[in-house]
C-alpha cells in the first residue's frame, strides 16, 4: 500500500484517494494480530510522510509525558471539511493513532489502537476545549468504523493524488 496526502474532490465522488502499491509487512510481530492493520502500518511506515504527534495528544492518549512531540509516519486523506489521519509512531514497537477532524465544526476524535484493532484509549475534543475520554463501547464502535475506512481503501481501486 502506498499512502499520500490527498484531496477528495466532489467531481470525483465515489473515487477515493487510495492505496496504490501493496507492501508486505515483515517486521513488528506485535502487529501480526490483525492483518489489515498490519498492512496499513507497514505501508505508512514505508511511504508515509514524516510528522509529529502533538505533545498534548500524546499525553492524553498515554503515549508520552506531554513534554515533547512524538515522531510518526503519517497518511492523510481529505474529503471536504473532513480530514482523516493514520499515524504510526517510529519507535521500536510502533503505536497507531487514528484521527478524524471536522474542520467546519473544529472537532476531533482520536483513537490509540492495539495491534488487534481495538481502541486502547479514545478522546474527542473541540478546538480550545479540554479533551474528554470516549466511553469504551462508543470508542469501540467509532474506532471499528474508522479502521474499516482505512482497511477498505485498498479494495476501492481509486488512484492516489498528491496534495493537501
Amino acid at each position: 500500500m502506498h499512502f499520500v496526502a490527498c484531496n477528495l474532490r466532489p467531481a470525483r465522488a465515489g473515487a477515493l484517494c487510495a492505496l496504490v502499491v501493496l507492501t508486505v509487512f515483515a517486521g513488528h510481530p506485535a502487529l501480526a494480530a490483525n492483518a489489515p492493520m498490519r498492512d496499513i502500518v507497514a505501508a505508512v511506515l514505508k511511504s508515509g510522510k514524516a510528522a509529529q504527534l502533538p505533545p498534548h495528544l500524546s499525553l492524553v492518549l498515554g503515549l508520552g509525558d506531554g513534554s515533547a512531540p512524538i515522531a510518526v509516519r503519517q497518511a492523510v486523506l481529505r474529503d471536504g471539511a473532513t480530514v482523516r489521519v493514520f499515524d504510526v509512531t517510529t519507535a521500536e514497537s510502533p503505536a497507531v493513532v487514528m484521527l478524524q477532524t471536522n474542520e467546519r465544526d473544529q472537532t476531533t476524535r482520536a483513537w490509540l489502537m492495539a495491534a488487534n484493532g481495538k481502541p486502547l484509549q479514545a478522546v474527542a475534543y473541540h478546538a480550545g476545549d479540554e479533551p474528554r475520554r470516549t466511553p469504551p463501547k462508543q470508542a469501540a464502535t467509532e474506532a471499528a468504523a474508522e479502521l474499516q475506512f482505512w482497511t477498505g481503501l485498498r479494495n476501492r481501486g481509486a488512484t492516489a493524488r498528491p496534495g493537501r
